[in-house]
């Protein structure tokens, strides 16, 4: 059986060198840059429960972009 297909409906634009972390409901990606050298100060959040996109506010995040931004690791336990 093949998986359903993610809905890219509200989904942040493609990027690469952004951070990504799982919640254990959501998965949040923030930052990171398009292959044309553009850096993105924002982010979403992907619930795949409901396979919806919202996205996450930028107020008080810092106004410039963030490549390669730290990430949270995993707690196993």
């Amino acid at each position: 059986m093949v998986p359903p297909a993610t809905s890219l409906v509200a989904a942040p634009p493609g990027r690469s060198f952004h951070a990504m972390v799982w919640t254990g409901s959501e998965m949040i990606v923030w930052g990171g840059e398009a292959g044309s050298g553009i850096v993105f100060s924002g982010g979403a959040r992907y619930n795949p429960v409901s396979d919806a996109w919202l996205p996450i506010s930028t107020t008080n995040a810092p106004a410039d972009g963030r490549a390669e931004p730290p990430g949270v690791p995993e707690r196993e336990g």
